[in-house]
């Protein structure tokens, strides 16, 4: 099976977990699995990533935590990890998930050393060249790590990083 095409058996238990989408956008949800599978995220706070903890709310995905009951269908202030959000068939990763993400659980990294000018740039909401030795894949997602820390994500696009750190948070 090629690096980003999905399995009959990955659709349908994503399709079962669809709570409240429309027929329509079921393919935002094989969005944010190719997305996902673009940062090359493989374990999540060192457990495998199991799909079927996966919950869509909405236009925003979220990582529930392993507990043995099923609490669907209740409101909760926070419905566990918040993965992203799923806009226009694709998937944008959230902030809190490259927080709870690992350096060495994402194949698609840049890491940069916090003395790099450009963490400051980035904390600031301006967009980064990269050097194409500085990063996993030509385009897509990236996982901005300082010093092996994540710092937030960005979209690489001709060797041009394009922030996506909150703009509330910037410096």
């Amino acid at each position: 099976m090629a690096k980003h095409e999905v399995s009959a058996e990955t659709v349908s238990s994503i399709v079962e977990y669809i709570d409240g989408i429309p027929i329509d956008d079921k393919e935002s949800l094989l969005a944010q699995e190719y997305d996902l599978n673009e940062i090359g995220l493989k374990t999540l706070c060192g457990q495998p990533f199991d799909w079927e903890r996966v919950e869509i709310r909405g236009d925003k995905a979220y990582y529930l935590p392993p507990v043995a009951h099923n609490f669907r269908g209740i409101t909760f202030l926070r419905n566990g990890l918040y993965l992203g959000d799923l806009k226009k068939n694709r998937f944008e990763p959230s902030q809190p998930l490259a927080l709870a993400i690992r350096k060495d659980e994402a194949e698609a990294v840049i890491s940069l050393s916090a003395s790099d000018e450009r963490i400051t740039r980035y904390l600031k909401g301006e967009t980064l060249n990269i050097e194409p030795e500085e990063a996993a894949h030509k385009k897509g997602w990236h996982l901005l790590c300082a010093d092996g820390y994540p710092i937030g994500f960005g979209k690489l696009v001709n060797q041009i990083l394009k922030n996506k750190y909150p703009a509330g948070w910037r410096v």
